[in-house]
């Protein structure tokens, strides 16, 4: 099955095909959709945390006033002083997109919430029901449709193309994903969080001449893996197209479900924010015995109406595994949702009079509640530590920092030292180290957005070689084994042909430079030198491949660097 095929118009589906439906500023639209502004109001969110004093998200009539993601508030306000500031709730906006949901489940039975404003839908299976991909997509835009609110879909067949593909608004045939994903901008990666994509890595990528999607690819896998470990690799698969995740994947093979029958159904928000506490530490009581984590949980909940038993399931994915608290967040979002949406009031609850029965009293809460609730964790997996001690977003950093304070409190505080950019012409002086804990003074911050005359451009070499040893010498040789040097005027005294290192030969294929440095000449120590990049491979084994960056200085070429 999950080779075939369905023609459908001019779009072949597959079986992998997906369909993203992308609601843009989403927190913007829960707003409008409370009506607590006018229609007319310009809003827009802050962010949380530390950010939030800067805008997290903002519609089409705050961007028309020159306001955009990440500005100051106090900026945004200056610029358009009508302009509301609402604060980051996600409860609001998962409340608010639950009347798009509910709307989706009665035409898909297979759709994924990645976050408030963003679905995936399995189109291949809907196609097959509703009898083709145009009847399946227009019944999903007119389920979904809001009154004043933008609504883009993507389709391609990996999930990770059709949420690339709903931001430029388009569905993508099979033979033209690979086009559509070489021709994005690098830094497009960081416009969906569900994307799951390193900020940093992103920007690293950049900084080493990668600027599309296609330059990433073709670069080998495995050099990617080994500059930027399993965060590049994540970049690498979504560029590529080679997310195989599907919407609702199958569940893993140990049972960790946990089931909770109420002995009374439960009607009141603050029953229901108890309860999921409860239940998530359940949870992830059993996760953390087997040292696992969730990243995909199912909540099912039975509930009685006046009409009967109805049963509500949703799926929560988050970009970082599940935490009890975010857990337990999702899980009191969708009870306190149904409560308050679905026709049961807070305070549908009344004291029972003794000696009385439902109708005697005109109590009908007993026709009304959730009398069953069930937790399925949908994807779950090791923690990952791929990262490494000092990564971000988990508790290894501060792990981390508890075990350098101890080295430094037993060995000294020069023991420990951490690395900071400083600024410089050679990569080697833009790398400066200090002692763990301690910040670099302004002045050496201010040195890394000066601009360098006679700096070494991108990309930078991988790792630094130390000069002081007495083996690092290098010498150049021309075709007619004459030894290159520097001449007074700057300039290369021959074209460098050969190389030889530690008594091997190597063939040179590609030389720039060389970069003059005339500084310090006003102290008694002054710094001439001169930089020259080269490449090439040892004369014996053609395979074995090398790139240096050479300095000479002394009368003799030394290595500083090393791109791989």
């Amino acid at each position: 099955m999950e080779n075939s095929s369905l023609p459908d118009g001019n779009i072949t589906l597959r079986a992998s095909s997906k369909l993203a439906l992308w609601f843009p500023d989403w927190p913007v639209q829960a707003v409008h959709l409370q009506q607590q502004h006018p229609a007319t109001a310009v809003i827009a969110v802050s962010g949380q945390g530390r950010a939030r004093h800067t805008i997290a998200a903002c519609g089409a009539s705050a961007r028309q006033q020159g306001i955009a993601r990440g500005m100051n508030i106090r900026a945004a306000q200056a610029l358009c002083p009508d302009l509301v500031v609402c604060p980051w709730d996600e409860s609001r906006d998962y409340a608010a997109f639950e009347t798009v949901v509910a709307a989706l489940e009665d035409v898909v039975a297979s759709l994924e919430i990645l976050r408030p404003g963003l679905v995936v839908v399995d189109i291949y299976r809907a196609a097959r029901f509703w009898g083709g991909l145009d009847h399946a997509t227009q019944r999903l835009l007119d389920a979904a449709s809001l009154p004043g609110i933008d609504l883009r879909c993507g389709l391609a067949t990996t999930m990770t193309t059709a949420l690339l593909a709903a931001r430029a608004n388009r569905l993508l045939q099979p033979s033209d994903e690979q086009q559509f994903l070489a021709e994005q901008p690098i830094t497009q990666l960081l416009a969906e969080t569900a994307l799951e994509v390193d900020p940093t890595t992103v920007g690293q990528l950049y900084d080493v001449g990668v600027r599309t999607c296609g330059d990433l690819t073709a670069i080998d896998a495995a050099a990617v893996t080994t500059r930027f470990g399993q965060p590049g690799m994540r970049c690498y698969t979504i560029a590529a197209g080679n997310d195989q995740r599907r919407v609702h994947p199958a569940l893993p093979q140990a049972d960790f479900t946990v089931t909770y029958d109420c002995p009374q159904p439960i009607t009141r928000v603050d029953e229901a924010a108890f309860l999921a506490r409860s239940l998530a530490d359940r949870l992830h009581t059993q996760l953390s015995a087997a040292a696992m984590v969730c990243q995909r949980l199912q909540v099912t909940m039975e509930c009685r109406t006046p009409s009967g038993e109805i049963t509500i399931e949703r799926l929560w994915r988050t970009r970082e595994p599940l935490t009890e608290t975010t857990t337990a967040d999702r899980i009191r979002w969708q009870l306190d949702t149904w409560l308050t949406k679905r026709g049961v009031h807070p305070q549908a609850v009344v004291d029972a009079q003794p000696g009385k029965s439902d109708e005697q009293t005109g109590d009908d809460s007993g026709l009304w509640g959730i009398t069953s609730i069930v937790l399925s964790p949908v994807e779950i997996s090791a923690p990952d530590h791929g990262e490494g001690l000092f990564a971000q977003h988990t508790s290894n950093s501060s792990q981390a920092a508890a075990a350098v304070n101890r080295v430094q409190t037993l060995l000294g505080i020069e023991a420990v030292e951490g690395v900071y950019h400083a600024g410089g012409i050679s990569p080697v002086e833009r790398l400066q180290t200090l002692p763990w804990g301690e910040a670099p003074a302004d002045k050496h911050t201010s040195q890394v957005s000066r601009r360098w005359a006679g700096k070494i451009p991108a990309p930078l070499p991988a790792a630094r070689v130390d000069r002081t040893l007495s083996t690092n010498r290098v010498v150049l040789l021309d075709a007619a084994g004459r030894e290159v040097f520097v001449t007074v005027e700057a300039l290369l005294a021959g074209r460098p042909v050969h190389a030889r290192y530690c008594d091997q030969e190597f063939t040179i294929t590609g030389w720039a430079g060389p970069w003059p440095v005339d500084t310090l000449w006003w102290t008694a120590q002054p710094q001439r030198l001169a930089r020259l990049q080269i490449s090439g491979h040892e004369q014996e084994q053609p395979a074995a491949l090398f790139a240096w960056l050479l300095v000479w200085q002394n009368n003799m070429w030394q290595i500083e660097a090393s791109y791989c």
